[in-house]
């Protein structure tokens, strides 16, 4: 039994791989020890097939130039 109800729970991935996935992400050097450490770019997928969502939005914010 999870502690997580859900039906009130999301799951939120916000520009993961472009800023903080990516080796050349702008954030990478900040978040490289922990991707590496937990296999984080190979556990993404396995993460969202075991989510059980029933509607997926996928958006992406760019900068106004």
């Amino acid at each position: 039994m999870s502690i997580y109800n859900p039906q009130k729970t999301a799951l939120a991935l916000v520009d993961t791989f472009d800023d903080m996935l990516s080796e050349a992400g702008k954030l990478y050097s900040l978040t490289k020890e922990t991707v590496e450490k937990t296999s984080m770019v190979k556990n993404i997928p396995k993460l969202l097939d075991t989510v059980n969502y029933q509607i997926m939005l996928r958006f992406r914010l760019h900068p106004i130039s």
